[in-house]
């Protein structure tokens, strides 16, 4: 595994891990402490910093690709989590069965997205909390952990807390199984079957083509600095990269990545046998052939002698 892909891991579930204590935390002791992820999240992070906000994510991608959705957003790695899961899936080939890759090159739903970015910004501009927080990401996980993972994480709490006392070895203090209600956790419930099942079909498919915050940061994405490249003369046209790539985004035939859409996730680059793929700037064109060399002032000279 890549260094690079090792980093994009740790640090994606550092975070994870970080925010689900927010919601998890019944206890009070460690959620305070990590208050601050909470400002790190893009929606929320902007209504409470504005363009200051908007500007470092704006700058990030601009830099760097959608790395906010491969590490920062704990949607996108719920996703992931999810989609692991899934593996392959059968399918037939020529009449026998076998096994086909989860994952393949797609066009992109440009005019859905943007569908769906214009109606989740009329929404926050009219006010219609209903339509907005069923579209922002950190929204729809937030009702995922407080609605369905709290429960069970304070059943567990309390099953540790039963142990300690009949055991005496430790001691743990029971807490309250807090439900919100059933409409919370209907809500919870109707979330965490859309976002798995995309998740374990098409990998990243909430991300790239229903997610408002993908769409907005794939619009700068597409003129990143450092982007995922594809070095055509190591390709060996084995489409082993398109097939890892879960954002259905690499198309190995014309060797292209549509860069609003990738995660940078750089799972490509761990599948690639060749060598062929890597994550750096992106290669400004080359002069064409037919464009003359620049000529100092004596060579000037006499070119224009012997016209």
């Amino acid at each position: 595994m890549g260094a690079l892909r090792k980093l994009r891991l740790f640090l994606a579930g550092v975070v994870f891990f970080g925010v689900c204590l927010l919601f998890l935390d019944s206890s009070g002791i460690v959620s305070p402490r990590l208050a601050f992820l909470a400002k790190t999240q893009f929606m929320p992070a902007i209504l409470a910093s504005g363009v200051i906000a908007a500007l470092v994510f704006i700058l990030s991608a601009f830099v760097f690709g959608r790395i906010y959705c491969s590490i920062i957003c704990p949607l996108g790695v719920f996703q992931d989590i999810a989609g692991s899961l899934a593996g392959k899936k059968p399918g037939t080939s020529s009449g026998n069965l076998g096994k086909k890759p989860r994952f393949r090159y797609r066009p992109g739903k440009t005019y859905l997205r943007a569908a769906i970015l214009a109606i989740f910004i009329a929404a926050w501009f009219f006010g219609l909390p209903v339509v907005w927080n069923a579209l922002e990401p950190y929204s729809a996980f937030g009702r995922i952990a407080s609605g369905l993972f709290s429960p069970l994480w304070a059943l567990g709490h309390n099953g540790l807390a039963y142990l300690s006392e009949i055991t005496g070895i430790f001691w743990i203090s029971t807490s309250p199984i807090w439900i919100k209600g059933l409409y919370a956790f209907g809500l919870g419930l109707l979330t965490f079957a859309v976002v798995v099942y995309l998740a374990l079909r098409n990998g990243r498919a909430w991300c790239n083509t229903v997610c408002p915050v993908g769409t907005a940061l794939g619009v700068i994405s597409r003129f990143s600095i450092f982007a995922v490249r594809i070095n055509q003369e190591k390709c060996s046209k084995c489409s082993i990269c398109e097939k890892s790539c879960k954002c259905s985004c690499l198309d190995s035939k014309s060797g292209t990545i549509d860069g609003s859409r990738c995660v940078v996730c750089l799972n490509c680059l761990e599948a690639c046998r060749y060598g062929a793929m890597a994550y750096a700037r992106r290669k400004t064109p080359k002069p064409a052939n037919n464009v003359l060399p620049t000529l100092n002032s004596a060579d000037r000279r006499r070119f224009i002698i012997s016209s």
